[in-house]
């Protein structure tokens, strides 16, 4: 695979609105990296995570990180539908690797949707629920039609 001390520089063609929404070049705070494609593509290559935790200030404030999100160009093109995005990385040896890809089609593998769903639930929980709370709410959830009365999934709520 890629790893970010091979990359010369990086092109992302995106949708014109996710341009928009998601086009911090420089992000000073961890909320600002989540609306940088720039940043979102460093972390991926350099660090191989996007969860939750990842978007801390440290993270956007990063060197190594910093150094990559400002190998990478992004331009919008209103010709590609909202869910695709085409990546062109360049190697410092020379070669170009591509990679188009369409976020509809990763939806239809449900298992993988399922998996995300999760990981982003406990991202987002853990840290105001504790990991105990978390797991006894996931578990209720995942047998939510069981559920008779909701005042026990509200309790779990509460950190």
């Amino acid at each position: 695979g890629l790893t970010a001390d091979q990359v010369e520089s990086i092109q992302l063609e995106a949708y014109s609105v996710a341009c928009d929404i998601a086009g911090i070049a420089a992000p000073r705070t961890g909320l600002e990296g989540k609306f940088s494609l720039a940043f979102c593509v460093a972390l991926a290559l350099g660090e191989g995570d996007t969860g939750q935790a990842q978007f801390s200030d440290e993270k956007v404030r990063d060197p190594a990180l910093v150094a990559l999100r400002d190998k990478v160009k992004i331009t919008s093109n209103p010709a590609l539908s909202p869910s695709r995005a085409r990546i062109k990385a360049f190697t410092k040896d020379g070669r170009v690797l591509e990679n188009f890809m369409d976020t509809l089609d990763l939806a239809k593998d449900q298992e993988k949707v399922k998996q995300d769903l999760v990981r982003k639930f406990q991202d987002l929980s853990m840290p105001i629920l504790g990991e105990e709370k978390t797991g006894k709410l996931m578990a209720k959830i995942r047998r939510l039609e069981n559920v008779s009365n909701l005042k026990t999934l509200s309790s779990l709520t509460k950190g």
